[in-house]
């Protein structure tokens, strides 16, 4: 068996998990990074499974155009999918669409439409975020405390008129999950609900330093069906998805990741010894 790892940062934990547990199972691992291939070199991809781990925070999917030429039944994760999970706006799409409950997202690009802007702050209370396009580990996310301030901030964009974000409602959370899905099926769930430090509002999890295991078989079966459907429909067999728990109890899906990663799982919740990474390898590769 051989696995074709596709990445633009061979530095990331989980990246260096995956090479090590490969080698101690005997998988052949090929690596291949888009952003050092050059136009005249053919793409060949003579590999048994393929991984797609490149993150394309740039917003340049050279990525997808590679694999685009390739055996789609060879890839863990499909195009469609790796498509729709990489940016805010059409994960958010997504799950309007699939009648999934999830924050309403107002689209900004070019110049501000004011009118709409104002009439879609009018529908929720003072707080909002605005976030980028596609997500970089909370980063360039910022947070307003009334209209006032969310409007300046929107008549400077104004300005630039290229910039390209959502806005959010700031929605208290209850509670904060992200479910690992292997296969279609959910394998893993962690709380992120630690205490914030001082001002942070942002729970992503290299902002935070405690993590619990979430007891799957407890979830509401009706949002684990939900999720299960999202990978099917999307066709990856290797992500997570990111819900929070309102106040009132509801779970609203956030986000899909089709990038994963496990690396902080196994430390902070001491699964090394379960080998988190070499179960992952056995599902997918099989």
């Amino acid at each position: 068996m051989d696995l074709l790892l596709i990445t633009n940062d061979f530095k990331v934990p989980t990246f260096k998990r995956l090479i090590e547990e490969c080698k101690n199972l005997s998988i052949g691992i090929k690596t291949l990074n888009p952003e050092l291939i050059t136009q005249r070199m053919p793409f060949t991809m003579h590999s048994d499974k393929v991984l797609n781990r490149f993150t394309s925070v740039n917003g340049y999917d050279l990525d997808l155009q590679l694999l685009s030429r390739g055996d789609q039944s060879k890839y863990i994760n499909r195009i469609k999918g790796i498509q729709i999970a990489r940016s805010k706006l059409t994960q958010s799409s997504y799950f309007s669409h699939a009648n999934l409950p999830t924050i309403s997202t107002l689209f900004i690009q070019g110049a501000v439409n004011f009118e709409i802007v104002t009439s879609f702050l009018q529908n929720y209370g003072q707080c909002f975020l605005s976030k980028p396009i596609r997500g970089n580990g909370g980063r360039g996310i910022t947070f307003f405390d009334s209209h006032k301030s969310l409007l300046s901030y929107l008549e400077t964009c104004q300005v630039m008129k290229d910039q390209r974000f959502i806005i959010q409602p700031f929605i208290e959370s209850k509670k904060e999950l992200r479910i690992l899905m292997v296969n279609h099926e959910p394998f893993i769930a962690i709380n992120k609900t630690s205490p914030l430090k001082g001002p942070e509002f942002r729970r992503n999890l290299s902002r935070i330093n405690q993590l619990e295991l979430e007891d799957i078989s407890k979830l509401d079966t009706n949002l684990l069906t939900s999720c299960k459907s999202i990978c099917k429909d999307l066709e990856l067999r290797l992500c997570a998805i990111d819900l929070m728990q309102d106040k009132s109890g509801e779970y609203l899906f956030l986000e899909i990741n089709s990038v994963p990663g496990w690396a902080y799982m196994e430390e902070f919740l001491d699964l090394k010894k379960r080998n988190l990474t070499r179960e992952i390898l056995e599902h997918i590769v099989e």
